[in-house]
């Protein structure tokens, strides 16, 4: 009788721990379920019928840091790139303490389709699942934003940062603009496209054309190829005989004007909420009226509804960092100075700042595999950078704790730029 009590005590007692293990289960998976909703997204837009399938450098992920978590950062990555432009960084905020989550635009991370030809080869991309519309861009971005808000909910007190590159930046202020207040803690924005590049060949600043503009690109395909590249030195780096291939972070090198028409369309959609917010203030769109009245006008008390929609004080905890590049003719650097403008006035004093780094770090200063072969990317060693700091240790240093890059001296070489901080990151002498 003793050995039946004693098998039905311990068969209790395991049933109570399965009970208590299941019950632990549940309660873990409970404040998890951000990260189902980030995987069934992800693997919706990255479905393809692309026959050479998804490039595997490309593929979105999130990374979880060694004990407790810091809070959740997204890493958004520009307009052909993809999840693995941020190899570099990622560790290093991950190393921090904190969960990193990269997702994928639509229609990125297609593996291109490589034919030898002669001594050398050729690289033709997948273009069929770009967006040609800015609406699908919206749509992905506030995707992001019901992934975020429920991560804030099952995890609160957790800070959550939004970092964007480029039309990633884009998608960062999007969601900056879109998210519940006091959502995200800090933003950081990386030569953000916030408008047609000056390098199209004006400063778009009436509403009339930069709407139009995008509309008619597909037209120029009449008399011109419908496709766009980023150079040979892009798909040569993607031949098997090329040494960065090793490092090979996915991406393409070729889109359509129709594709180029959808980033466009999500620029302007972008800085126009911003605009309609402003109330006519204009404090965004960087035309020849802004230039003379428009950072005053965000001088007024109704400065914070342009960001939130509301006359409320704008959140304390909010911080946003922008770093651009001087003469970068990827993006127009003239709405990137009337955003900083406007951000000083749009948050807490103190808490926006923006800088320029030299034009020869270029639109993508992070990547090396983007780079031709030889170029020396100084900035991205602490040995050689004067303070011993990196540029991914000062990124970094703003993700986690809000320290803004150090700026010395002011832009010349920029007109649009000029007279605003540059960033003080020097070669060591």
């Amino acid at each position: 009788m003793m050995r039946i009590a004693l098998l039905l005590e311990l068969a209790g007692l395991s049933v109570a721990l399965r009970r208590k293990s299941h019950r632990s289960h549940e309660a873990n998976a409970g404040g998890q379920s951000w990260k189902r909703d980030f995987d069934n997204y992800m693997s919706t837009i990255m479905a393809t019928d692309n026959p050479e399938g998804i490039n595997e450098p490309c593929t979105p992920y999130i990374s979880e840091p060694r004990g407790a978590s810091r809070g959740l950062v997204i890493l958004q990555h520009g307009f052909t790139a993809c999840a693995g432009f941020w190899y570099l960084m990622a560790p290093a905020v991950v190393a921090d303490g904190w969960t990193v989550m990269v997702p994928n635009m639509p229609g990125t991370g297609r593996t291109p389709k490589i034919e030898k030809v002669g001594s050398g080869y050729e690289v033709t991309d997948y273009t069929d699942d770009f967006p040609e519309h800015g609406g699908e861009y919206e749509d992905f971005s506030g995707e992001l934003i019901k992934i975020v808000s429920k991560y804030k909910r099952e995890n609160p007190g957790s800070e959550v940062i939004v970092v964007g590159c480029s039309h990633g930046g884009g998608v960062a202020t999007y969601m900056a603009m879109n998210a519940d207040e006091g959502t995200i803690d800090r933003v950081l924005l990386m030569n953000p496209f916030l408008s047609p590049p000056t390098s199209l060949g004006a400063d778009y600043g009436l509403s009339l054309l930069r709407d139009l503009v995008p509309q008619v690109l597909p037209a120029f395909s009449l008399f011109r190829s419908e496709f766009i590249t980023w150079g040979d030195d892009c798909n040569n780096r993607r031949w098997p005989t090329d040494p960065r291939q090793k490092d090979s972070t996915g991406g393409v090198c070729t889109f359509t004007l129709k594709n180029f028409r959808g980033v466009l369309e999500f620029g302007n959609n972008v800085e126009g909420e911003a605009r309609a917010r402003a109330a006519q203030m204009g404090v965004f769109t960087g035309g020849i009226v802004d230039r003379a009245v428009g950072v005053l006008q965000a001088a007024s008390s109704y400065a914070w509804n342009f960001i939130t929609g509301n006359t409320r004080a704008p959140p304390s905890n909010l911080r946003v960092q922008i770093v651009t590049t001087e003469n970068d003719g990827a993006i127009s650097n003239a709405r990137v100075h009337f955003a900083a403008e406007a951000l000083q006035y749009a948050v807490i004093e103190g808490n926006s700042e923006m800088c320029a780094l030299p034009e020869s770090f270029e639109h993508t200063y992070i990547n090396p595999p983007d780079k031709p072969l030889g170029s020396d990317l100084w900035w991205l060693d602490s040995s050689r950078v004067q303070g011993g700091r990196s540029m991914i240790d000062m990124l970094v240093g703003f993700v986690s704790d809000g320290r803004f890059l150090p700026a010395k001296g002011t832009v010349q070489s920029d007109s649009y730029l000029e007279g605003d901080a540059a960033c003080d990151v020097q070669k060591k002498r």
